[in-house]
């Protein structure tokens, strides 16, 4: 593990987790283990003794409608360290090659209208002042976002800069998948299986440069789509939570806020 691996500092970091299991059109299926994705991700993220954000500052947005938009740029502005965005719920890439995202009051005839274009989630990520972004995307056609880190059309949208971290549930071209009356998503549980079980061997946090070869090596034990990820810099090195394999202490950080809770 490198020297300059450490887990993001609490007061300074952020967690955004956005996740819409349910939809106000009934041509558009819900997803109900998006609800466990957000309620389980918070709980590994702001765990009181391996967690590295702060209860006080994992915000969940569970089935939100457009309204969300300015609530998550304030919240990303506010970040200093560390920035995590995640998204949990249907994608679609429409004809201008986009990749939208799904909210409770996405019309199907106007999708490009009534949902979260990526482009603005990116643009708030990249507007944060955090010198370290990470962006998770569990939705189809996710790994559009990376596809687009190299557009080159609109420099102020790049998401390739300095201290920034993209990792998806699937490629492109391939659906996620959520199967039902499973309490998490494919993609996420194997997400949160690592967080949660820890690397055997591994050092002492959990590294990002970490976490992508143990929850591709869940998702292709399973047959299920190969996960992607893009960084720079040395944002691999950014830890997210401590090892629960390691034999390190385990009594609960002085950094943490809130109520304590049990493991999970």
């Amino acid at each position: 593990m490198g020297t300059s691996s450490r887990l993001p500092l609490p007061a300074q970091s952020t967690a955004i987790l956005i996740g819409t299991a349910s939809y106000d059109s009934p041509e558009i299926p819900d997803i109900r283990s998006i609800t466990g994705n957000l309620s389980d991700l918070r709980a590994a993220l702001a765990h009181d003794r391996s967690g590295g954000f702060a209860q006080g500052r994992t915000h969940v947005f569970a089935d939100a409608d457009e309204s969300l938009r300015p609530r998550v740029a304030e919240l990303a502005a506010d970040a200093r360290d560390t920035l995590l965005v995640y998204f949990g719920g249907h994608g679609w890439v429409e004809p201008d090659g986009r990749l939208y995202l799904g909210l409770r009051t996405t019309e199907p005839s106007l999708r490009r209208y009534t949902s979260l274009p990526y482009d603005d989630l990116r643009a708030m990520v990249i507007d944060s002042p955090a010198r370290r972004r990470l962006v998770v995307l569990d939705c189809c056609f996710s790994g559009r976002a990376i596809d687009m880190l190299g557009d080159g059309d609109d420099a102020a949208g790049q998401l390739d800069i300095s201290g920034t971290y993209v990792l998806t549930a699937t490629s492109a071209t391939r659906m996620a998948h959520a199967p039902d009356g499973m309490r998490n998503s494919a993609f996420t549980e194997s997400l949160l299986g690592v967080l949660r079980d820890g690397i055997e061997h591994g050092g002492e946090l959990i590294r990002v440069a970490d976490l992508f070869p143990h929850v591709r090596s869940r998702l292709a034990s399973k047959g299920l789509p190969e996960p992607q990820q893009r960084g720079t810099n040395t944002i691999g090195e950014l830890a997210l939570a401590r090892n629960p394999r390691h034999p390190h202490p385990q009594g609960p950080p002085e950094h943490r806020t809130g109520p304590r809770r049990l493991s999970t």
